[in-house]
């Protein structure tokens, strides 16, 4: 699947506010969009997010047979959390990686960073995790926009929230809905996103009220029979994380207020995989409202 970048840009916060901005291609069903994540999900789910300059080079790290560089970040001005013990932030990249130039030695960028499941770094995964440094401005607008997330009541330490991205078109709209999903607890804790269980469901109820049919996921069969370690995601306690992919929804045609909620839900436990704190139950976020223009309002 493919995702298209548009110049024009409405944001809408989510969970109770939308977010808007272009993506996907055009859909029958949800599809899952893998070559695509809004910023601001990964700022929604960051660990930290730095403005600061890399001083000096520090040693290899190895993980899963990749070699990750890792370069020392003295902060200028943090954004969104703490590194902890010590101010300086131990940032890691592929060493093979032509899509994320390496960073050098003197270089200052803000730093969009998830923290290491294993090693004790934290990690840079895309092109837009690292921003030029003129664009601080920018990005706290934006930080303060994201602040508006609602979620779900907590259910076993899980909450459930929603981002949406929409593309307005003539008395259309096309909506991509990506979950997050809050630890709210003390712990870590494994959620279950393996595609044959069908962990998501989105209800969306059209203007009149009536509810629309919204397959999911398409040929699961692809999937293997069983799920694997990597099936598995590790959100850290007080961490936000997104699923990898966002769902497309059918164009939305009917001029009007759309109601749309996403629901969550495994019983499935791992100990085969060794994993313990693994997620079951079932859980729906806030509903959101996402409006399309009648004809007379669209813009042409």
């Amino acid at each position: 699947m493919w995702a298209v970048y548009d110049s024009s840009r409405v944001r809408n916060i989510v969970a109770a506010a939308f977010l808007a901005s272009t993506l996907g291609v055009p859909c029958s069903s949800v599809m899952a969009s893998w070559e695509y994540i809004p910023q601001e999900v990964r700022l929604i789910e960051a660990d930290i997010i730095v403005a600061g300059e890399i001083v000096k080079l520090g040693k290899n790290r190895k993980k899963y047979g990749q070699v990750y560089e890792v370069g020392i970040i003295e902060p200028i001005q943090l954004l969104k959390g703490s590194p902890g013990r010590g101010r300086q932030i131990r940032l890691a990249w592929p060493q093979i990686a032509p899509r994320l130039p390496a960073p050098r030695v003197g270089d200052r960028s803000i730093w969009i960073l998830r923290a290491d499941e294993i090693l004790p770094v934290y990690r840079a995964t895309y092109l837009m995790d690292r921003q030029p440094i003129e664009k601080l401005a920018e990005l706290r607008v934006r930080l303060s926009e994201i602040e508006d997330t609602r979620w779900s009541e907590p259910e076993d330490g899980l909450q459930i929230g929603i981002f949406t991205e929409q593309q307005e078109m003539s008395a259309a709209v096309r909506l991509s809905v990506y979950p997050l999903l809050k630890n709210a607890g003390h712990e870590p804790i494994f959620v279950n996103l393996f595609q044959r269980d069908l962990p998501f469901s989105i209800l969306c109820f059209a203007p009149d009220g009536h509810p629309m049919d919204v397959p999911m996921y398409g040929m699961t069969q692809a999937q293997p029979a069983t799920p694997q370690r990597q099936h598995f995601l590790q959100i850290p306690p007080g961490g936000i994380r997104s699923i990898p992919y966002g769902f497309v929804l059918p164009i939305l045609t009917e001029d009007g207020e759309y109601s749309i909620r996403v629901r969550y839900k495994s019983y499935r436990e791992a100990p085969e995989l060794g994993l313990n704190r693994v997620w079951t139950g079932a859980m729906a976020s806030p509903t959101i409202a996402v409006q399309v223009p009648g004809r007379e309002d669209a813009r042409w």
